[in-house]
């Protein structure tokens, strides 16, 4: 593994920390060849995740097929278990699989697909002489358009423009709005909202959390969770029902 391929890793990983990681995320924002490798390999990660589900899926499919082929009895499945769980949860119940629902388990990638809800496409602000701010216009442009990946680019030019939490915020949401989310940098973008008290403050905190849930780092989520829940913040509901998720590595 070359030295390239070990930092990509390290930082899915979150393994980086302080200048190190400044220094890759200011990386990837210039060196498109890079991105595109993370890019790549964010994907090719969440194509592997899916298949394990895919085949999860067709396992239960053929146990559910096999089932009429048994010739089950009242005797062997009583009619009122026929009556109260579909086919497919009666077969994971035959084999031990149940508890992954009784115990409310979920992976980190799941729990993310789940939860995350991009916030709403901010609007083309103008300055005081009334003309256009041309970096924020084509950053909320894009940002509708679903072009995250350079939505973030011009978002992040356009500092200056607007307030700077207002430009972190949804540079941070459009890093984790792609096909492949930047997890780490997503994070770092909410850290710099979470500095000054300002408008966007508590959605900061919930897609903080869901950010280092996606890297797998649910100890780092948990006390931002419980924050939004005590002060019935933003998405407080969702907040509650992730603190009670038992998680499956």
């Amino acid at each position: 593994m070359d030295k390239l391929q070990q930092d990509i890793e390290r930082y899915l990983h979150g393994k980086m920390g302080g200048e190190e990681l400044l220094a890759f995320d200011l990386r990837l924002q210039k060196d498109k060849e890079l991105a595109n490798l993370l890019q790549e390999e964010q994907l090719a990660r969440k194509v592997i995740r899916e298949a394990g589900r895919l085949e999860l899926k067709e396992t239960l499919q053929e146990f559910e097929n096999e089932i009429p082929a048994r010739n089950l009895t009242p005797r062997v499945i009583p009619l009122w278990i026929k009556r109260a769980f579909p086919v497919a949860a009666m077969v994971i119940i035959f084999f031990g699989l149940y508890q992954v629902f009784k115990q409310n388990t979920m992976t980190p990638e799941v729990a993310f697909d789940t939860y995350f809800e991009s916030y709403a496409a901010p609007s083309v602000l103008r300055d005081n002489e009334g003309s256009a701010m041309m970096n924020w216009k084509q950053a909320t442009q894009l940002f509708s358009d679903g072009d995250y990946q350079e939505a973030a680019i011009y978002f992040d030019r356009s500092v200056g423009e607007v307030p700077s939490y207002q430009a972190e915020f949804y540079k941070g949401l459009s890093q984790l709005s792609m096909e492949a989310p930047y997890f780490q940098s997503a994070v770092n973008s909410f850290d710099r909202v979470l500095e000054t008290d300002n408008d966007f403050v508590q959605q900061a905190r919930w897609y903080k959390a869901l950010a280092l849930i996606g890297m797998n780092k649910q100890s780092e989520a948990q006390p931002l969770l419980k924050e939004i829940v005590a002060n019935e913040a933003y998405n407080h509901q969702q907040a509650a029902e992730l603190l009670t998720i038992n998680w499956k590595r």
